[in-house]
């Protein structure tokens, strides 16, 4: 449940990316993807409110699986990478991109017959199908370890989320990934002037 505040211009940036996510997983429905039951405003309270209640995940996020294993065997990388591909195949169906696709942002969560990925926090992502967009153009959104070159300048598309997803699995095969940096600045040189290291000489 988040709270209005019209005068605090943090929270109300808070409340509008907040709603911006529960209506862009109001559009997806898939098994890779997160599922929203409901939102909307609080009624009956004196302080504007407004929640969003969906999927409880109980599971592990792809950036925990990856500290605790490191690289994993090609044919588990397989099978989450396809998963993942699957739930960004829908989202950009419906002419939505994630823009921060990362591996805090992929939740592996065990079923009976194996593991289910789901992708979550759409939280800035961008409906390009006439949402509102709550960036201006030129401005940096996303994580940069895992950004596409162009959302440097400060725009993006679905394959900006390919990208991403790339990288993944870059880092799933070698347990690494292939652009080193500390700041900004140097992951953006690093992904505009440095070649990709080969993934053999990373982990044979």
């Amino acid at each position: 449940i988040v709270k209005a505040d019209s005068v605090n211009e943090e929270e109300s940036q808070f409340l509008k990316r907040f709603l911006l996510e529960a209506s862009i997983l109001a559009k997806l429905q898939h098994p890779n993807v997160v599922t929203l039951f409901d939102y909307g405003r609080v009624e009956g309270t004196s302080v504007e409110m407004y929640f969003i209640a969906m999927e409880y995940l109980d599971g592990e996020t792809l950036t925990d699986r990856l500290r605790t294993r490191g690289a994993l065997p090609a044919m588990e990388a397989l099978v989450l990478f396809r998963q993942i591909a699957r739930g960004l195949r829908e989202a950009h169906a419906r002419g939505i991109v994630h823009r921060d696709l990362k591996p805090s942002n992929i939740v592996i969560v065990p079923e009976a017959d194996g593991e289910i990925v789901k992708l979550v926090d759409f939280g800035i992502g961008k409906d390009e199908r006439g949402g509102e967009d709550l960036t201006r153009d030129g401005v940096l959104v996303g994580t940069p370890k895992y950004m596409a070159p162009e959302q440097f300048d400060g725009h993006s598309s679905a394959a900006s989320d390919v990208y991403a997803l790339g990288l993944i699995m870059y880092q799933l095969l070698t347990g690494s990934i292939p652009f080193n940096g500390t700041t900004l600045a140097e992951f953006m040189i690093a992904k505009l002037q440095h070649p990709i290291p080969p993934m053999r000489e990373v982990n044979p």
